[in-house]
């Protein structure tokens, strides 16, 4: 049995909270300097999210002394009931992390999470700061408190990567074995960080020694405070580079349309709410893989649809497109960016093409930075030449640009989660459909010297055990007036 997974996990904390205090004393007082240092770089009676709180002690209570309001979020039954005995003060949610979420965005001033990220892959784990980012406000500090023991990781025979990271590792945890563990070197971390949209302000570094433990290795333990300098996180990989690469070529339709009828269509749903809130939405142009064309003519069948299937269609091809203006109560672009060239020009011959009755709707649709889909791949063939993937915050960012010269005045990004599910099939099945289907979404955009599926399996077995996520972000336009 997997010693893994929100039921397993609640169980063995609920039961740890029992002597989880007494076996870290040392561990205090470092805590409690790194915080003394960021409480001056916000304002006073601020906002605080402890993420994976536990016991309220240390940060939590830390906070609450100092006249903050704090909530902490712990998926732990027996850690949330401890911390609400004793920091009374503090609002504490019994929540998994990866579900909660705060009021509203910008909401929090400081964001920590203290040894509270061990279970979550690397790609969960940089999906969690992207969540962070959005959730603290512009000029907010987020605190990440973790450890490592690199010699007890490698003798146990996991290794880090290129990245820096060791990822599916089990480890034993105050008497529970805790699998699929997560842990990251200094430069790991604070890469993936920055990547969010922070600047990194300061790393606290410590070495403690666990006396409960026979282990002769020292832990080492260091928080990385950041500030928030991303005005849309959104878009990713601050700061985004000047341009994008372009994928040039064609697409596996075959692939992409067993994608579609694999996902759970958040996406499509998202896009059909969208032109339902609109009576003229009656003619639309929908630019994109056969598949998403077809699923939104079977969602909302009332609707025209004038359909243009970029999958088998060059570069060239899809540039030189010419449509009348004024046609269209409503423009689709899903997955199209990434293969254009001249950018500029083609946005607006598109958008020209949306009737100028103050009601039609623009909808781009591009890859979040955390698309596992993108960031597996990208991943497993790292060190091979090739044509990379695009970076689809870059696109999103110009197909702003485009919309507000065009005049659109009310344009907001989106973000949904299309769930891969792969439930039908069993254990070494389900691996092998899905490393196939991924190895061909972007099997020509690599100069792959082995089987693509050879570079992605043990990342699948990593990630996509169960199921697959795929964000996407919408970025929804309304013209002015």
């Amino acid at each position: 049995m997997a010693k893994c997974g929100s039921t397993y996990i609640d169980n063995a904390y609920s039961d740890i909270c029992r002597i989880y205090e007494e076996s870290f004393p040392a561990h205090y007082q470092h805590v409690w300097d790194v915080l003394s240092s960021i409480i001056n770089l916000v304002p006073a009676q601020s906002k605080v999210l402890d993420v994976g709180s536990g016991t309220g002690r240390p940060v939590s209570e830390f906070f609450v002394n100092k006249g903050y309001g704090v909530t902490g979020v712990d998926l732990s039954t027996g850690m949330i009931e401890l911390a609400r005995r004793q920091v009374p003060d503090a609002k504490f949610i019994q929540s998994d992390m990866n579900k909660y979420a705060p009021p509203t965005m910008d909401y929090y001033d400081i964001i920590v999470a203290s040894h509270s990220l061990y279970n979550l892959s690397v790609a969960k784990t940089f999906s969690m700061l992207l969540k962070f980012a959005r959730w603290v406000k512009p000029g907010g500090v987020i605190v990440i408190g973790t450890s490592y023991r690199r010699k007890l990781i490698e003798s146990d025979g996991f290794k880090f990567d290129h990245r820096g990271w060791a990822e599916g590792v089990s480890q034993d945890f105050l008497g529970y074995i805790f699998d699929d563990m997560s842990y990251g070197l200094e430069d790991a971390w604070s890469e993936l960080i920055s990547q969010a949209g922070f600047e990194i302000l300061n790393i606290d570094k410590a070495t403690f020694t666990r006396d409960f433990e026979d282990v002769e290795e020292s832990d080492t333990q260091f928080y990385i405070s950041a500030r928030r300098i991303a005005e849309n996180p959104l878009l990713g990989l601050n700061p985004l580079p000047e341009s994008s690469q372009v994928e040039k070529e064609e697409i596996d339709t075959e692939a992409w349309s067993e994608l579609y009828r694999r996902s759970n269509a958040e996406e499509v749903n998202k896009v059909v709410q969208l032109f339902e809130t609109s009576t003229d939405s009656h003619k639309i142009l929908c630019i994109a893989p056969r598949a998403h064309g077809n699923a939104l003519q079977a969602l909302h069948p009332d609707t025209e649809y004038v359909e243009i299937d970029i999958g088998n269609k060059t570069t060239a091809e899809l540039e030189s497109i010419e449509f009348p203006t004024g046609t269209f109560d409503g423009v689709i672009l899903s997955w199209t960016l990434n293969r254009v060239t001249s950018l500029g020009p083609f946005l607006k011959r598109i958008i020209e093409t949306a009737t100028p009755n103050g009601n039609a709707k623009v909808v781009i649709i591009q890859a979040a930075p955390d698309n596992e889909l993108i960031c597996i791949t990208k991943n497993a063939f790292h060190d091979l030449p090739g044509g990379p993937i695009a970076h689809h915050g870059v696109l999103l960012q110009q197909g702003e640009i485009a919309l507000k010269r065009a005049g659109f005045t009310s344009i907001r990004y989106v973000e949904c989660e299309d769930v891969i599910s792969f439930g039908e099939l069993d254990g070494e099945e389900r691996i092998k459909t899905s490393v196939k289907l991924l190895s061909r979404l972007w099997r020509t955009n690599f100069e792959v010297q082995t089987q693509p599926a050879d570079r992605l399996i043990n990342a699948i077995k990593l990630q996509f055990n169960l199921y697959r996520l795929w964000r996407n972000i919408q970025s929804t336009c309304y013209p002015c007036g």
